[in-house]
């Protein structure tokens, strides 16, 4: 309302000066007049932008670990809870039900969200914003163990490379993330990689399931079989087969308007 009273106060300034400008002896252009009606029309015409009530609700549904699966796989979900989901420049907090509430203008509008942390990847997803609504987004999560490893020897570089596949479900599109590699050295020594840095014994193996580099940038469609080639420090004696694992998700949105 406020941005409408001023520019209108604008235009009528605007065409006062108009006015007092032009000589009093010189005849006064009947376009020039006609124009800065109409612009005036034009400014007093724009309308405020509908502003309406948009719930976020975030889900997760954990599938756990496996080789194969069919992709049709279910579980209880659980909200996703102090999570932050950005739409334009309204930024909001998911609850314990994991429920984010944000007042936007209707249009079409770019919703981001923060997986994992601050410093975790994002998820991003385009909106047409119709009416007061809620937008319920599910995350199924897998944890698909490799179905295959080989290891070559780099003696002279001190490394070894390891090419690890993974066959992903027969259906549907998955996000794919970072492989994480659980091995034991010749010394007996356990060790991860993850996010391209080597963890030390420091992490208990119950808490391998938790280090998730998912890519939102990489989606792949289901049935493919997949391959990445990992270098690691050192010469694995033995790479734990079942927590050795790549992350990805299927994603479902389900949009409510109430109007």
């Amino acid at each position: 309302m406020w941005k409408k009273i001023t520019l209108t106060g604008i235009a009528i300034l605007l065409l006062s000066l108009a006015f007092l400008l032009f000589p009093y002896n010189l005849p006064i252009n009947e376009d020039v007049i006609a124009q800065l009606i109409q612009n005036f029309r034009q400014i007093i015409s724009i309308k405020e932008p509908e502003y309406v009530r948009l719930t976020i609700s975030l889900m997760e549904v954990d599938l756990g670990h496996s080789m194969k699966y069919l992709g049709n796989e279910s579980a209880p979900a659980t909200p996703i809870r102090h999570t932050y989901v950005r739409i334009g420049g309204v930024v909001s907090i998911t609850n314990d039900q994991g429920k984010a509430y944000l007042i936007l203008p209707k249009g079409n509008h770019t919703l981001l969200v923060m997986r994992r942390g601050l410093r975790g990847p994002v998820w991003v997803h385009t909106l047409n914003v119709l009416s007061d609504g809620e937008v319920k987004i599910t995350f199924h999560l897998f944890r698909l163990e490799a179905s295959s490893m080989v290891l070559y020897p780099e003696p002279f570089k001190g490394t070894t490379n390891l090419k690890i596949t993974f066959t992903l479900p027969l259906s549907g599109q998955y996000y794919v993330g970072k492989p994480t590699i659980t091995y034991y050295t010749a010394w007996g020594e356990l060790r991860i990689l993850y996010r391209d840095i080597e963890v030390s014994d420091s992490i208990s193996l119950q808490n391998v399931w938790s280090l998730i580099d998912m890519d939102y940038s990489r989606i792949e469609a289901g049935g493919q079989t997949i391959e990445f080639t990992e270098e690691v420090r050192g010469f694995p004696t033995y790479i734990h087969p079942k927590l050795s694992f790549i992350p990805i998700e299927k994603v479902e949105v389900e949009e409510r308007w109430l109007s």
